[in-house]
C-alpha cells in the first residue's frame, strides 16, 4: 500500500491519476509518447535491470539488504534520493 502511495483512497494525488486527461492533457499525451517508445526499446534502461526500488529519503526497507545495489539517482534539492535494486 506505500510503494505507490498516490493511489492511496486518501492521497491527495489519487484524483489527477483517475482522470489524467481532465486534468493535464498535454502533459498526460507526452507521458504516454514517452511509454511506447520505452516500450519500443528507444531508450537505454537507467536503472540496468532493477526490479525494486525506494526513496532513500523516505525509508530504508529491510528487503534491500537481501538485494544487488544497482545505483542511486539524486536530485540537487533532495526531494528524490531513489535507490534501485535487483535480486542477487
Amino acid at each position: 500500500p506505500k510503494q505507490y502511495s498516490c493511489f492511496n483512497i486518501n492521497d491527495p494525488n489519487r484524483l489527477k491519476l483517475m482522470d489524467p486527461e481532465a486534468y493535464d492533457s498535454q502533459s498526460f499525451a507526452r507521458c504516454l509518447k514517452i511509454a511506447e517508445s520505452i516500450l519500443r526499446n528507444e531508450y537505454n534502461d537507467p536503472t540496468h535491470g532493477a526490479t525494486h526500488y525506494f526513496n532513500s529519503a523516505v525509508v530504508n526497507p529491510s528487503w534491500a539488504q537481501r538485494m544487488m545495489l544497482i545505483g542511486r539517482i539524486n536530485t540537487e534539492n533532495g526531494l528524490s534520493n531513489h535507490t534501485f535494486y535487483r535480486e542477487r
